[in-house]
């Protein structure tokens, strides 16, 4: 079976089969893609409604009863507590018993929905083990039997609180292993719905690349389908049209072809051979006809070659005469427009010597002026910075007199603080000397007193060396005041430099620009002169190429003139051989 695939080739088959047949294959393909593609959307619409099934039989059913199994919890707990609450305070023993039935049917209740809740834990699509479901089995059914305790108790009894706090506990902790699994059930719903949303769009995709790629090999198909029935056709008729304009070697394409248009292709090769047939009578018979007037042609020929020999051999004189004259005149002319470039490259070397040097004094002249330019707003620059310096000066001043003055009043507050140190002093010897006084009651006294008085010396120490730092720091604002001032001077006198260098520096600026523009003005005369002799010179050399062009030409037509001259001469040899 193998071997058959590899060695079936569809191309070839395709030339065999039927134009009718051809035309069903791509929508017959189409059809099979369509059903292919059916079938798969309702194998996934399948696979999606079994997911979903599964989702709601597990998790979300799950969810459902846990939540109906914590009301029923939350009823029970509920009517227990009003059962003992209803036990403390009443003697009517119907109305207790009342009560006691409630109780009993909600613990009933939420035993129904243990039970419900049990069924779902043995399928695949359970959100917790059945491990989980036994510990809470176990917790609620001990929940429930202390439950029943109580309702049995109360009614002979009255209210019990022993049993009523470990109802209480073991409610406590059905209530945590019911969230925990209402947790898991939930977090197993989000996974679930997840992965169904995950699944719908592969699924999704799937289906658009599936369509997608069926689409394109149906027009892929289609076009191939219509290629393999046009190529042929329009092939078959272009040979037809060359066959009908008279090619008769031209090659029929398709006569292998098992289709109509083999047929048609094999019709007409017995057509091009009847053609073939009767074009080599005809051509035998032509041939026979040119031979009769071959003859007269060539007596006719020999008489035109005379009348020809004539004519021509005049005109080839003339020309020869008209060249060797051209030939004469083109090389005076060039000998003339080379001593014309010769003198003119001699001016031209002259005058860009001299446009070189005055280009270069005119270069320099501006280099120069253009220094003094740098010059003169390195001065302005320098003088601007002087200015601001003088200024930064004056502020800084201003800046360390405040900070002067901040000094004085950090010492006046280190003197209050002293000050205040000092009664602390005096405070904790009168606390020392009162518990001294109170004897054993003052001893606590007494060490706190202690402790302060060591403060307060602390703070005096430490006000003492502010108070020196602080003198330090005024003796050195002073002298950087003076400092700063001399400065200052200093600055401005550099100023007053700066101004007079400036105004010389503009001076000497104008005077170099007024030089450079002379200097420029002359490059420019120069500079045409140069330009105007090259023009003569380009001129000559022109002038000179022109004519050894034509001097060429000349020679050209004096060799052509001969060669035409031989080659008339064979022709008519050659004519009247023929």
């Amino acid at each position: 079976m193998l071997g058959w695939v590899k060695k079936f080739n569809i191309f070839a088959w395709i030339k065999h089969v039927g134009l009718s047949w051809k035309a069903q294959i791509g929508p017959g393909l189409m059809v099979v893609a369509i059903v292919g593609i059916g079938m798969y959307a309702l194998s996934t619409l399948q696979s999606n409604q079994t997911a979903a099934d599964d989702l709601m039989s597990g998790p979300v059913r799950q969810a459902e009863l846990m939540n109906e199994l914590t009301a029923m919890t939350w009823a029970a707990h509920a009517n227990l507590y009003r059962l003992t609450a209803t036990a403390a305070i009443e003697t009517d023993a119907k109305h207790i018993e009342s009560y006691a039935l409630d109780a009993s049917a909600s613990l009933g209740r939420a035993s129904d929905a243990l039970a419900a809740l049990e069924i779902t834990v043995l399928q695949p699509s359970s959100s917790f083990t059945p491990a989980d479901y036994a510990h809470l089995k176990d917790a609620v059914n001990a929940y429930l039997e202390k439950g029943k305790v109580i309702v049995e108790k109360t009614g002979a009894m009255g209210a019990d609180p022993h049993f009523t706090k470990e109802a209480e506990e073991q409610f406590a902790v059905v209530s945590r292993q019911v969230s925990d699994l209402m947790m898991a059930s939930g977090n197993r719903k989000s996974i679930e719905i997840g992965n169904s949303q995950v699944r719908l769009e592969e699924q999704q995709f799937t289906l658009q690349v599936v369509l997608a790629v069926v689409s394109l090999l149906g027009v892929l198909f289609a076009f191939f389908i219509g290629r393999s029935i046009s190529k042929p056709v329009v092939a078959m008729t272009t040979a037809m049209r060359e066959l009908a304009a008279g090619d008769l070697t031209v090659q029929l394409p398709g006569l292998d072809r098992g289709d109509e248009v083999g047929k048609m292709a094999r019709a007409v090769e017995e057509f091009k051979i009847q053609a073939v047939a009767k074009a080599e009578a005809e051509a035998v018979e032509r041939e026979s006809k040119n031979r009769e007037a071959a003859s007269a042609r060539k007596a006719e020929l020999y008489t035109l070659a005379e009348t020809f020999e004539s004519a021509v051999g005049r005109i080839i004189e003339h020309v020869s005469s008209a060249s060797s004259d051209l030939e004469a005149s083109a090389e005076v002319l060039t000998k003339s427009s080379v001593a014309t470039q010769e003198l003119s490259a001699v001016v031209a070397n002259a005058s860009e010597e001299t446009s070189s040097n005055v280009q270069s004094v005119a270069s320099a002249t501006e280099e120069m002026a253009a220094s003094v330019s740098e010059i003169g707003r390195q001065v302005a620059d320098s003088n601007q910075i002087a200015s601001e310096a003088v200024a930064q000066a004056q502020r800084t001043d201003e800046r360390i007199s405040e900070l002067s003055q901040a000094a004085s009043r950090i010492g006046d507050v280190t003197m209050l603080i002293t000050t205040i140190a000092s009664q602390t002093n005096l405070l904790a010897l009168n606390a020392t000397i009162e518990a001294a006084r109170a004897g054993e009651a003052g001893k606590g006294f007494a060490v706190v007193a202690q402790e302060v008085k060591a403060l307060a010396a602390q703070t005096t120490k430490a006000t003492h060396e502010i108070s020196t730092q602080i003198a330090a720091m005024q003796s050195a604002t002073e002298e950087s005041v003076v400092a700063i001032k001399e400065i200052g001077g200093t600055i401005g006198r550099l100023s007053e430099i700066a101004t007079i260098i400036a105004a010389s520096i503009e001076e000497q600026g104008a005077a170099t620009q007024e030089i450079a523009v002379s200097v420029q003005q002359a490059a420019v005369g120069t500079s045409r002169v140069a330009t105007s002799i090259a023009d003569v010179h380009r001129g000559a050399g022109d002038t000179g190429t022109a004519s050894s062009q034509v001097l060429s030409a000349a020679q050209l037509l004096s060799n052509e003139n001969k060669r035409l001259k031989a080659e008339v001469a064979k022709f008519l040899e050659t004519v009247r051989a023929a």
